[in-house]
C-alpha cells in the first residue's frame, strides 16, 4: 500500500500501521473522477474539502520579512469562515528559504473567497519583491481524512 520512498519516510517507517487505517476509511474512487465513500462518517457524495500546498521560494535576504508578511496575512485569514487550516512551514536543512503553506478549505467556494479577499491580494502584490521564483501551488480534492 505505501510503496516506499518519501511517503514511508514521512510516516516514520510506520507504513504497516498506517496502511490498514487508510484502507479502513472505505474510500472508493468513482469513474467520473469524483470521490465517494461507504464510510458513514463521510457525507454522501464524498468530501468536498479542498487542500492547498503552496511552496514559496523566498530570497535569502527576505526570509524574515516574508515570514512577518505571512503572519500579518494570517491574522485576516483566521477570520475567513471557510478556511479551516492555514499553516506556514519552512523546509528544514534542505530548503531553509522555502516557505510552505498548507491550507484546508471547506469547499471550492471557500478557496475562491479566500483568493479574492483584499488581504490576499495585498499580500501577493507585495510578494513579488520577496520571492525568488515562481510559487509552486498544488490544489487537491480531499479524499479521506482523520
Amino acid at each position: 500500500m505505501c510503496g516506499g520512498g518519501q511517503l514511508v519516510s514521512w510516516l516514520g517507517g510506520r507504513c504497516g500501521e498506517i496502511a490498514p487505517k487508510i484502507r479502513g476509511l472505505g474510500v472508493v474512487p468513482r469513474r467520473d473522477g469524483a470521490s465517494y465513500s461507504d464510510n458513514p462518517l463521510v457525507p454522501k457524495g464524498g468530501l468536498s474539502m479542498i487542500g492547498v500546498i503552496a511552496k514559496l521560494p523566498v530570497k535569502q535576504e527576505k526570509v524574515q520579512e516574508a515570514i512577518e508578511a505571512i503572519k500579518e496575512l494570517m491574522v485576516h485569514v483566521a477570520k475567513e469562515e471557510g478556511t479551516l487550516v492555514y499553516t506556514m512551514n519552512r523546509g528544514r536543512k534542505s530548503e531553509p528559504n522555502t516557505l510552505v503553506m498548507m491550507e484546508r478549505y471547506r469547499d471550492k467556494a471557500a478557496l475562491d473567497a479566500h483568493s479574492s479577499t483584499p488581504h490576499f491580494k495585498a499580500f501577493f502584490a507585495k510578494a513579488g519583491e520577496l520571492l525568488d521564483g515562481k510559487p509552486e501551488i498544488s490544489i487537491m480534492e480531499e479524499i479521506a481524512s482523520i
